[in-house]
């Protein structure tokens, strides 16, 4: 205005210090409005007090007119109306001035409902505009019905999310539930199907076996003065019996497999005898099909182990039966017995069962294991079984802790791999080693492992021995022990060698170095073939090893006492005639009552007792 650059200024306060300005001129005044302190509800104002006053910029003049009026106010300048409330509220100012139509205004914020409203001494009041509610003015005066409300629609929101979720679940279970029921159908469907294709199989084989024990002994009726063919029917009859209990035993094992009543035995049994009976029976059974079975043993140092023996043989007989079974004239079968490892009380043994057979597909391969399973039903009517055998297997063997594995190629051949672990005895060996120190032993054997085998069980004994895998190479080494003055005194000789087997060497030994020299066919093998030349003094003694003397069939139980429980008389008829004839002598008991009562009535106690259960006696 000084400079001539504006003519009027607007909003110039109508007080003392504006009109005692010469250059001014105020004019009438527009808008009246009265001049307002305002403060928090609970200051007290006294005209006398030392109070902080907040005032917007561009209030010089009301500045000035105030300190002209309270002395003792301090003011303090804010950049707008509304920083002047803040101060106010936050507490750095006690109080504000302003025109009361803009503090009313402002009160009408529900952040400063809590501000009263003091006169000052000035211009008179007029007439001013409501304040309007802006949205923050809203959430601030009415924050906790909108968090109420806000907290409702979440747990709503919750609530509808969940009841997808668990919508979707219950439509994922409900899928899956259906999958099942319908894999539950095609199972109980493939059920259905093996049991009756079962039920077929096993009723033609369970009547082949029977048609011939009634045709033969129909036949045997008609021939009771012929001894010959009565034998010989009688032969037929035990052996169509023995199938038919073959098949028996393996649907009874199975049952109990599949009901958990089978249990595995923990106890001492001699694993070499075990092996020798084996190997002498499936010997025979292939030579009978001319086929080349050879026993391979290799680092076994346990003779008696701890484990289920009549489960064990279980497994044996059924892989050794099926590579019999399977393996055409002319084949080979290779079972081969390997100590895989030991330790202060655990031993492994690996049995391996691997023939020149027929082999499987590997559609076969898949279902190896399953009960019932056979290649095809040509394979059911050729070969017989009950299809439960291998299966069986599986079973024992995962029982024992062990594995069991097959290799197969079709036409060509099959091998089972079986590890199973067993407790060892730690026998001690109390043989007094002195009494061989002066005995010097050849080995004549062509497989390396056999002869290891051999080596080992002499140095228990304390035998000094040498090894020769050949005839050849033995009458050399015989030889040279002669003229070093040390000779052999013995010699174990295997019977199947190439080239020069066992008999053409213990011929040669005993034309070239006479009689002095021991010599022992040795073979995990039937004899019989060479007994005659080995009584005739070609070889000192025909040894089988390892085989229990019961095996020979020279049964003698003189002086022993069984007592025999059964209620079937047809049965009991059998078991009698069958201890008798080995020198038993027997008590009978049709019940479990009766066999108790004359187990503790005995006067002279028993020498030894078993009970007998028909499976058992046959």
């Amino acid at each position: 205005m000084k400079a001539n650059g504006i003519s009027v200024i607007s909003d110039v306060e109508y007080n003392d210090v504006n009109k005692s300005v010469k250059e001014m001129n105020l004019s009438t005044h527009y808008l009246e409005s009265e001049m307002v302190f305002a403060s928090n509800k609970e200051m007290k104002f006294e005209s006398t007090s030392s109070l902080k006053v907040a005032v917007s910029t561009g209030s010089g003049t009301l500045t000035a007119a105030i300190k002209q009026q309270y002395p003792n106010f301090e003011m303090i300048t804010y950049s707008t109306i509304e920083e002047c409330f803040e101060a106010v509220s936050g507490g750095d100012a006690d109080m504000l001035i302003q025109n009361r139509y803009v503090v009313e205004t402002l009160l009408n914020k529900p952040k400063f409902s809590n501000f009263q409203v003091m006169g000052v001494h000035g211009i008179q009041n007029a007439e001013n505009n409501r304040y309007k509610y802006s949205f923050e003015d809203i959430m601030y005066a009415y924050w906790k019905p909108f968090l109420l409300v806000a907290v409702l629609v979440a747990i709503v929101m919750i609530l509808m999310l969940r009841n997808q979720v668990l919508k979707k679940q219950q439509n994922n279970l409900l899928e899956e539930k259906n999958l099942q029921l319908e894999d539950a159908v095609q199972l109980a469907e493939k059920a259905n199907t093996a049991k009756s294709q079962f039920l077929a199989q096993m009723s033609h084989e369970i009547r082949t076996p029977m048609n011939a024990i009634i045709g033969i002994t129909t036949i045997a009726k008609n021939d009771i003065n012929h001894p010959d063919k009565i034998r010989d029917f009688l032969t037929k009859i035990e052996s169509s019996s023995r199938l038919l209990l073959s098949i028996i035993n393996d649907v009874l094992d199975m049952s109990a497999i599949e009901g958990g009543k089978l249990k595995i035995d923990n106890a001492e049994f001699n694993f070499k005898k075990q092996l020798s009976n084996i190997t002498n029976i499936f010997y025979q059974q292939a030579k009978q099909k001319d086929i080349d079975f050879h026993v391979h043993m290799q680092g076994v140092t346990e003779e008696v182990i701890i484990g289920d023996e009549l489960r064990v043989n279980q497994i044996m007989m059924n892989l050794l039966s099926n590579a019999v079974k399977f393996t055409p004239t002319g084949g080979r079968i290779d079972f081969s017995i390997i100590q895989a490892s030991a330790s202060l009380d655990k031993v492994q043994l690996r049995i391996i069962v691997k023939d020149s057979g027929c082999g499987m597909s590997e559609e076969m391969m898949g279902r190896l294991f399953k009960p019932f399973e056979q290649e095809s039903a040509s394979t059911a009517r050729k070969h017989g079984g009950s299809g439960l055998g291998l299966s069986i297997a599986k079973r024992l063997v995962d029982m024992m802790g062990g594995s069991i594995q097959c290799d197969s190629t079709l036409n060509v051949g099959t091998s089972f791999t079986v590890d199973i672990p067993f407790g060892k005895c730690n026998q001690e060996f109390n043989t007094d080693v002195s009494m061989f120190k002066d005995i010097r032993a050849l080995v004549v054997d062509d497989d390396d492992d056999a002869g290891a085998y051999c080596a080992e069980l002499l140095d228990r004994l304390g035998v000094r021995h040498d090894f020769a895998n050949s005839g050849d190479k033995a009458l050399e080494m015989l030889g040279d022990a002669e003229d070093q003055d040390d000779q052999y005194k013995l010699c174990l000789v295997d019977w199947k060698m190439p080239d020069m087997d066992g008999l053409e060497v213990t011929q040669n030994i005993r034309q070239i170095f006479g009689e002095d020299t021991i010599v022992i066919i040795v073979s995990a093998y039937d004899l019989n073939e060479v007994e005659a030349k080995g009584k005739a003094g070609i070889a000192n003694h025909e040894k089988k090893i390892d085989i229990d003397t019961a095996a020979s069939g020279n049964y003698d139980f003189s002086g022993k006492h069984v007592l025999v429980a059964e209620d079937v008389a047809l049965n009991m008829e059998v078991a009698i005639t069958l201890l008798k004839m080995v020198g038993i002598e027997v008590t009978c008991a049709e019940d479990g009552k009766q066999a108790v009562d004359a187990y503790e009535s005995a006067e002279n106690g028993w020498t030894y007792c078993q009970a007998y259960r028909s499976r058992c006696a046959i």
